[in-house]
């Protein structure tokens, strides 16, 4: 079977535009082509490369925007709980106020031998972003492995979600379907059941 010489990757598939379109424009007259020719060959390679580019533009500013709006979170979130707490101590404060505030969690048994976590995942250039609910696990166990491959390998013990899978491909510019799955942990140990799995492909 003969390869293909159109690149599979759009990173690879730019270069190869850029050069057959500047190179045919020199070479096409004495291949015959005809200036009309010439000019929609030139049309359909600048239009391709500018929706990727485009597309990889918006990619990186959503990455940067995630980012962004994950860090505003974490940061408030954490600064929010403070202010809370401080209040709860305050002598004024009654279990009215915080019901009206919605500051009152409600606590319930959770049997964590039949738990399991919650996880999300997504690809961005360069990295996988995996998001989990800890639900009442002290946090998770994160485990991955290319679809269609025997056994899980570890990678990271976190307790604030998200965790940023960041190895790069196993073959370079050949995109690989990845699976992940979690565990819950309960201190050091783990406990509950796998979470759901969860697939994504990167490119990356």
């Amino acid at each position: 079977m003969t390869r293909d010489f159109i690149p599979r990757t759009e990173g690879q598939l730019i270069i190869w535009l850029t050069n057959f379109k500047d190179k045919i424009a020199t070479l096409g007259a004495d291949l015959g082509l005809s200036p009309e020719a010439l000019t929609a060959i030139t049309a359909d390679c600048e239009a391709l490369i500018a929706t990727i580019t485009a597309v990889e533009t918006a990619r990186t500013d959503l990455a940067t925007a995630v980012t962004a709006k994950d860090n505003t979170k974490k940061s408030t979130i954490s600064t929010l709980r403070t202010e809370i707490a401080r209040i709860k101590t305050n002598p004024n404060y009654t279990e009215a106020i915080g019901k009206d505030l919605s500051i009152v969690g409600e606590t319930t048994p959770q049997d964590l031998n039949n738990a399991k976590p919650t996880l999300s995942a997504e690809a961005f250039p360069g990295y996988v972003r995996i998001k989990f609910i800890k639900g009442g696990f002290s946090g998770v166990n994160i485990y991955s492995r290319i679809k269609g491959s025997v056994g899980w390998s570890f990678l990271s013990r976190d307790t604030s979600s998200p965790y940023e899978d960041q190895r790069p491909l196993e073959n370079p510019n050949v995109p690989e379907t990845r699976e992940y799955m979690a565990i819950g942990l309960k201190g050091d140990d783990e406990i509950g059941q796998e979470s759901d799995v969860v697939v994504v492909v990167f490119w990356g």
